[in-house]
């Protein structure tokens, strides 16, 4: 049975807890309550590592946290008032109070993001309730829970209100200590067993992601090899056969090794992948393949919805790695987007798809598409496009030498100009810079094409 974490003020678990008898064959709840909102980011960080997948009491340690960490770790959900919810809370209350004037009434947790609950269009702006803030940002802060009680205090006591509603449980013992009439509104079971379906469907997709089959093509730098090289070659591959599989070993991954003509080819999964290349940003395994191995290697690794893509992706990303001078790694992902070289400082991100207008550049200069599109990716990474040859080598992972030649081709061409910086030392010779044009010709053929 899985385990889900549920991150909720120590007041609100009372009313969580209503929902186990519908799900206690499915999953168990393991709670994890806070009382102050400092507490929120701890709490999420010491135990995620620990659940299937969060549940949070409520918007606001959801949107909290999230505003700090951006994207969360597992699949996370959290509990709200839907209109649903709310009119049936509201009905209740005027079967009670059926002089209420709702005008009257502070509502502590409607805003623009829920679009106010439906009220807006019901009541007008005539007969709208009070309420604290008109966008979600302004909840997001970690003494909302003071301001909110300054609120229903305030209103109170100038008379304003008959009765506020509160989304918050903790705020309920401080309105009855200062006998503000109010309601307190939680989610009711049927929507807390909506999320918590929504939350079963997030973890069933993410293992079906993390499941999926990856192919890695490592292969033996320069193994094009005639009848004199032949024991060479596999002698090579005698050694990286062992050293991979002393990396598995010493990495606990369990991968699916598989000899083929240039190298291995590697069967692992999604989830490995992302782990051993610190999402997709470097590759441990060819950091240890390239201390431990006297000769170079490189790879390639292939995300498909098929092993035949996955395999093919592969081989499209280890051609990737032609011409560099160093033992590097690409991915290419099932959308055709390549990513390398791995490398914190150097990874680029590009297309696999060639855009007609960079073929058209290709044929014109002799430059491989491929180098075009390293170049324009490049130019995204450092966000100008004036190059040296120094820049275009470390990034593309080619040789100085082939930089110049590939930026001379595309100087003659009309691609780009050349400028000069005058080095730091006085002797020193200028330093040429490229100043490259392709993105502004192909935004041009682009505006060409649909004008």
């Amino acid at each position: 049975m899985i385990q889900i974490g549920v991150i909720a003020a120590s007041n609100s678990i009372k009313f969580i807890k209503k929902i186990e008898p519908l799900i206690n064959n499915r999953c168990e709840l393991i709670y994890l309550p806070y009382s102050n909102p400092f507490e929120i980011r701890n709490i999420y960080l010491q135990n995620y590592k620990f659940f299937k997948g969060i549940i949070f009491g409520g918007l606001f340690p959801y949107t909290l946290l999230k505003k700090e960490l951006t994207n969360f770790h597992i699949p996370t959900v959290y509990f709200d008032i839907n209109e649903k919810d709310f009119y049936k809370c509201l009905s209740k209350v005027l079967i009670h109070h059926n002089n209420l004037d709702i005008s009257r009434i502070l509502i502590d947790f409607i805003h623009k993001e829920n679009n106010f609950l439906g009220l807006k269009e019901l009541l007008g702006n005539n007969k709208f309730p009070y309420y604290y803030c008109d966008n979600l940002e302004d909840l997001m802060t970690l003494s909302l829970h003071e301001d909110l009680f300054i609120r229903h205090l305030t209103l109170w006591e100038q008379g304003k209100v008959d009765l506020t509603f509160t989304r918050t449980p903790a705020l309920a013992n401080k309105l009855e200590q200062y006998s503000i009439n109010h309601v307190v509104v939680f989610p009711s079971e049927e929507s807390m067993l909506e999320k918590i379906n929504q939350l079963f469907k997030e973890i069933d997709l993410l293992h079906l992601i993390e499941n999926r089959v990856v192919i890695g093509n490592i292969t033996i730098k320069n193994s094009e090899k005639n009848d004199e090289e032949i024991k060479d070659v596999e002698f090579k591959k005698i050694m990286l056969n062992k050293s991979l599989l002393e990396y598995s070993e010493k990495e606990n991954r369990s991968f699916i090794l598989q000899k083929n003509h240039l190298g291995f080819e590697i069967i692992t999964t999604y989830r490995d992948l992302k782990e051993f290349t610190k999402d997709f940003t470097s590759c441990s395994m060819l950091n240890y393949l390239s201390n431990e191995l006297p000769f170079k290697v490189n790879s390639g690794w292939g995300i498909g919805n098929t092993i035949y893509e996955a395999r093919n992706n592969a081989v499209i990303a280890n051609r990737q790695t032609k011409g560099s001078i160093s033992n590097v790694s690409f991915i290419v992902t099932e959308n055709e987007q390549i990513i390398g070289p791995l490398g914190e400082e150097l990874c680029l991100n590009y297309s696999n798809t060639i855009e007609p207008f960079i073929e058209k550049i290709s044929k014109q200069t002799g430059v491989s598409t491929l180098h075009i599109q390293k170049i324009l990716a490049v130019i995204s990474k450092v966000h100008t496009n004036e190059l040296s040859a120094e820049d275009m080598a470390t990034y593309s992972g080619v040789t100085l030498r082939s930089a110049y030649r590939i930026l001379n081709k595309l100087e003659v061409n009309g691609y780009a100009k050349i400028s000069f910086i005058q080095q730091k030392k006085l002797r020193g010779r200028p330093k040429k810079i490229y100043k490259i044009t392709l993105d502004q010709v192909l935004n041009n053929d682009r505006n060409g094409e649909t004008s």
